[in-house]
Formats: structure tokens, sequence, C-alpha cells
């Protein structure tokens, strides 16, 4: 028996899985869609094997997996035929998954099931897998593998053992191409992310300036509090001279004088009053002096220093 007799042997028991068993509850396929069935199986017999995948998935897409799953494994016995490996084993694998999770038993079902794994393990040994995988970061990413069609990385393709590569596009231009080696039953990871974004180039330099000199507010806290100090000593001279003529009219009336008593005690108060103007111009000097000696220690020069914050006053007043 040649490989397309026994190819169509199968698809010919495959076909024959549509019609209801007594074994389980399926429905009988619609009219149109066994229609559908039998054309592509008479395509596939003839060795039209793109028109007989044209018209079971168009099948599969109008019955869905779920209810066309034995489609399945006719799908993957073309796309086996036109060499679309990545296909086939989808199917396939496809296939075997959908019968497994069928409530019902059924010994044709399970060996076609059987047949599946077998052709799976067969391809899945004599290709290797590439797993472009999804970007982890940013939009989605273009990639085409070969001479493929560019297509959205996050995808398994199955390719012949042998040197391969993928381009790798961000939006329409191509940014880089990877080269690997296929080695039969083993696995390709591509990550398709982009390189992480460069650190933010760090601040410029703050540049420092002195600050424009200030007017010596010391200096002239100084030369005030000197000119109220000598001002403010016109007052004790003042008192000194009145407290001098109340002395002299004590004097001129004597101690034997009725009014010497009087004379004196005005005496003793202006005297007392002159001696307590001092305070005036002994504070204002003492204050003056202070100024002067904490203004000479500050020999620190304050500066600004200008950065991308703002700026910063440095030193101490």
């Amino acid at each position: 028996m040649t490989t397309r007799s026994r190819l169509a042997a199968l698809l010919a028991l495959a076909c024959a899985l549509g019609a209801p068993a007594e074994a389980r509850a399926d429905p009988a396929p619609a009219p149109e869609h066994d229609s559908a069935f039998k054309s592509g199986l008479e395509q596939y017999g003839r060795g039209n094997y793109v028109a007989a995948i044209a018209t079971w998935e168009s099948l599969l897409a109008t019955m869905g997996e779920d209810r066309g799953y034995k489609v399945l494994f006719n799908l993957g016995l073309a796309y086996q035929q036109i060499g679309d490996v990545t296909k086939a084993i989808e199917r396939y694998a496809a296939f075997v998954k959908q019968v497994e999770q069928q409530p019902y038993g059924s010994t044709d079902l399970a060996a076609r099931a059987d047949e599946a794994k077998a052709r799976l393990a067969q391809l899945q040994e004599a290709y290797g897998a590439v797993n472009v995988h999804a970007p982890k970061r940013g939009g989605p990413i273009l990639t085409r593998v070969g001479m493929a069609e560019p297509r959205a990385a996050g995808y398994v393709v199955w390719l012949a053992p042998g040197p391969h590569s993928v381009d790798i596009f961000v939006g329409t231009q191509q940014q880089k191409t990877i080269t690997f080696e296929i080695v039969r039953g083993q696995t390709v990871d591509i990550d398709t992310s982009p390189p992480e974004e460069p650190p933010p180039p760090p601040p410029p330099p703050q540049e420092t300036r002195p600050l424009a000199p200030a007017p010596d507010a010391t200096k002239r806290i100084v030369i005030l509090g000197a000119t109220a100090t000598a001002i403010s000593l016109a007052v004790p001279l003042t008192l000194f001279f009145v407290a001098g003529g109340k002395r002299d009219d004590a004097e001129q009336l004597g101690r034997g004088h009725s009014g010497y008593a009087d004379a004196q005690s005005s005496y003793d108060t202006w005297r007392t009053v002159y001696y307590v103007s001092y305070a005036l111009p002994a504070t204002l000097a003492l204050a003056t002096a202070a100024v002067w000696a904490f203004g000479s220690k500050s020999d620190a020069t304050p500066s600004v220093a200008i950065g991308p914050t703002g700026a910063v006053v440095h030193g101490s007043f």
C-alpha cells in the first residue's frame, strides 16, 4: 500500500467516525457539514492537499473544535503532507486533547488518538522547536522566522535541524536578527524584549557662585552705635554742670544758713542723677562693641550653588 493510499484509508475511517455510534450520544452531523468533510476527503485523495486544508479549516471554523474535533486529525495529516510541521503538530495535539476530554469511549476514536500521538512524537523527534516569547515589557513586537510572514511574538514554530534566523522589528524598522541552530528534539527560546531603557544621565554638577557682596550691616551698626554713644554722653555732661551748680549754691549759703540743708539735698539728688546718666552711653558702648566683635569673627563667605533642583545657599552669616 502506497503512502497516499494508506493515508486515504485513515481519512476514510475518520470520515466514518462522523456518523453517530452506539457508544456515544453525538448528534449526527448536518448534511452540509458532512458534504464539506467528504469534499475535503476527495480533494485529499487527489493529492490536492492545499484545497483539502482550506475546506476542512472552513468546516472547523463553522463547527468549532468542540463539535468538529475529528477534522483536526485530518488537518494534521494534510499539513504533514505539505511539510507544514508546525500546523501538523498543532492540529494533532488539539485532536488528542479533544479526544481525552470526551466523556464516552470509542475504540476507533482511541485508535486515531494513538495514531496522532505517534505522529506527534515522530515529528517532535525529527524537528526542533523555536519558542518566540512575547516581550516582557513594551508593546507587541513583530518577528519573522526565516522567510515566513511577520507575526507578533508569542508563538512556537517547528523547524528542520540546521541554522536558522529570526528577525525582530520595532514598528516598521528591523531592529536585529538572531541566528540559532536547531537540534532535533530540542527547543530554542528567543527573547524579543527590547533592551532596557538606559538610566537617566546624572544631573549636571552644581555651579557654585559667590554671592554678591551685601552691604556691610555690621559696620553700619557699629558706626550708628558709636555715634549714639557719643551723643548720649551729652546727657552726663549736662548733668555734671547742673550738679556742680547745685553744689556751688550750697557752699555759698554755708552750713549755718537755714537754706543750706535744702540746697545740699538738691545737690545730692542731681549728683545721683548725673551718675545714673552714664548708664545709657555705657549700655550703647557695650552693645556696639559686642556687634563689632561678633561681626569680626564671622569670616565665612556665603555662596550659592545652582543645580537642577534650584539654588542652595552655603556658608554662615
